[in-house]
């Protein structure tokens, strides 16, 4: 089987490096002599899993593939829905990226029957100081489920392919509520841990910051609600058990930060405001860290579009 992995940023080469084991994988850049170093000098793994990962690093991918995972920051998911388009073939693709929207983007480039919409609580960073080093810091679960029944085949290659490459992975018949579950997930942590400067792990620890973590979990909660999404299990415990398990974690918003790229905020904590706003229920706690970071990103914005790879 020949997998693309799109995004090659800490989570891209983490997948990438498991996807190997069971096929035959190729990373996608946008940048080219940062793909040629890759796939000259390959990259290590460090934490939970320790070695050398040599695969090709490519630009423009070449030839059919099998399977297309897709792992760009949420603002550039239009931009790779295009380029999917012009190289990505019958492929099926799956996405599990951060934030909302995405699967509607690229469901409208690659066709319904092609898309697998999933979340992924693996925990990887790059290291501060050498590009070529990622740190596998939390292993978690993948799970996959499908926005229209004409994609079960498509959902069926992914089960066998991550089983295969020894990735945790479980399907859903309701994968609106556990994309919503990861977004509170998400809200919670990468905002806070950025703006702080802290791991994972840290943040149940302060208490006056958990405070505000579990005032932004229950504001989503309650625009799910009005959304008509039933979310089962507790969040605020599934928060805690998040940051539990990826605790030496560095979230992809805090990698963001330091790195002086843009980050993925609007499309979480700046989505729940927005259907705050749309349902009318209030939601104050992730209207003002929307605000915080819409500026963040007008101060850092390229002025152009990237693709790099998220968490």
């Amino acid at each position: 089987m020949r997998v693309a992995v799109v995004g090659p940023g800490a989570v891209g080469r983490l997948f990438a490096a498991f996807l190997s084991e069971a096929a035959d994988v190729v990373l996608v850049d946008y940048k080219k002599e940062r793909a040629k170093a890759l796939s000259q000098n390959g990259y290590r793994l460090t934490g939970l899993a320790s070695r050398h990962v040599k695969i090709p690093v490519v630009v423009e991918p070449e030839g059919a593939f099998d399977a297309v995972v897709v792992c760009v920051k949420a603002y550039s998911t239009a931009a790779v829905a295009q380029k999917l388009k012009q190289w990505s073939g019958s492929a099926a693709v799956l996405t599990f990226q951060n934030g909302m929207g995405n699967a509607e983007t690229l469901q409208k480039a690659v066709g319904a029957e092609r898309l697998v919409v999933g979340t992924n609580s693996y925990g990887a960073n790059i290291a501060q100081d050498d590009p070529y080093l990622v740190h596998y810091a939390g292993r978690g679960e993948v799970v996959l489920g499908i926005l229209d029944e004409a994609a079960e085949d498509a959902l069926t290659l992914f089960l066998r392919l991550f089983e295969q490459a020894g990735i945790c992975v479980r399907k859903t018949g309701d994968i609106n509520a556990v994309l919503w579950e990861k977004l509170l997930v998400n809200a919670a942590i990468n905002p806070l841990c950025a703006l702080l400067g802290i791991r994972n792990g840290q943040l149940p620890r302060l208490p006056s910051l958990w405070r505000i973590a579990t005032g932004i979990v229950r504001e989503g909660e309650a625009v799910a609600a009005a959304a008509g999404v039933a979310i089962a299990q507790d969040m605020i415990e599934r928060v805690r058990k998040v940051c539990e398990k990826t605790a030496n974690n560095r979230c992809s918003t805090l990698q963001d930060i330091s790195a002086k790229r843009l980050t993925e905020i609007p499309y979480i904590n700046g989505y729940i405001a927005k259907k705050a706003r749309e349902l009318g229920v209030p939601a104050p706690l992730n209207g003002a860290i929307a605000a915080i970071f819409d500026a963040y990103n007008s101060l850092h914005s390229p002025g152009g579009t990237h693709t790099d790879g998220n968490s």
